[in-house]
């Protein structure tokens, strides 16, 4: 449903963002749309638009199992090109064509010993978040005409321990969130990126017998960025009122968001 923006039974496959996408975005530039994890974020599926993945763009890489060297690479290049009477052929054609064009343009951030990474005003947490938005943040500060990204972390399904397991990541996304906007702030860009946090579930706001809660209903978002709006802008809900489920009520209904997301920052 959040990836989707679609409650209820749909046999739609794209996300809220890849819709995006195919509404604003071109078929062959898929920087303009970055999953920078290990594999695709279902927020970003699209119909027409071309995305990316890419956790490290000092890595990136195009592979193809059992083949290897220059010259291979050179015919598959070569075969990307040309005309087609066929759609499926086309289609074929212009994803290869996508992923060598997405290799060229991430050749500059490589890193070794003649090009180390430059400095951050404020380190990153050394964890996947971390590491995420440190890679993020360089792709963006390269102006490859990145529209929307997306990125995850776990570890959230706190059924036990929760106070300490809670807290450690609380600091981790704090820490990361922190580094995110100075790295921004230092490349120029802080003013032009508006960054989403939100959870898939909420919890339970009664406990569990192993110092944890359950899966419950109403979570939170976060909107951060130099142009957010500071402060809470909905109703808090309370514990003194719970659902017949006994979970958190839901006061504001997220597809609002996306759709304010969509119309005051990205012009859609």
């Amino acid at each position: 449903y959040w990836r989707r923006g679609i409650v209820g039974q749909s046999f739609e496959r794209t996300g809220w963002l890849g819709r995006t996408l195919d509404a604003v975005g071109t078929v062959d530039n898929p920087l303009q749309g970055i999953s920078a994890s290990w594999r695709p974020d279902p927020v970003l599926n699209a119909r027409r638009a071309a995305t990316a993945t890419v956790y490290d763009p000092s890595s990136f890489n195009f592979h193809i199992e059992g083949v290897w060297g220059r010259e291979f690479t050179s015919v598959y290049r070569d075969a990307s090109a040309g005309r087609t009477s066929s759609g499926a052929l086309a289609a074929a054609r212009r994803t290869y064509g996508n992923a060598f064009r997405v290799q060229d343009q991430l050749a500059p951030l490589r890193v070794d010993d003649q090009h180390p990474l430059a400095p951050v005003p404020v380190p990153y947490p050394d964890g996947n978040l971390g590491r995420s938005l440190a890679n993020l943040a360089r792709m963006l500060g390269a102006g490859f005409g990145t529209r929307v990204a997306a990125l995850s972390m776990g570890g959230f399904d706190t059924h036990d321990d929760q106070p300490d397991e809670h807290a450690d990541l609380l600091q981790d996304l704090g820490d990361g969130l922190l580094a995110w906007q100075a790295d921004l702030a230092a490349r120029g860009l802080a003013h032009r990126v508006l960054t989403l946090v939100w959870s898939e579930f909420g919890r339970r706001p009664q406990d569990n017998d192993s110092r944890g809660t359950d899966h419950g209903a109403g979570g939170l978002v976060m909107v951060v960025g130099d142009r957010a709006n500071g402060g809470i802008r909905s109703e808090f809900p309370g514990l003194a009122r719970l659902d017949e489920d006994r979970n958190l009520v839901v006061t504001t209904e997220f597809r609002t968001v996306y759709a304010t997301l969509l119309e005051s920052w990205l012009g859609v």
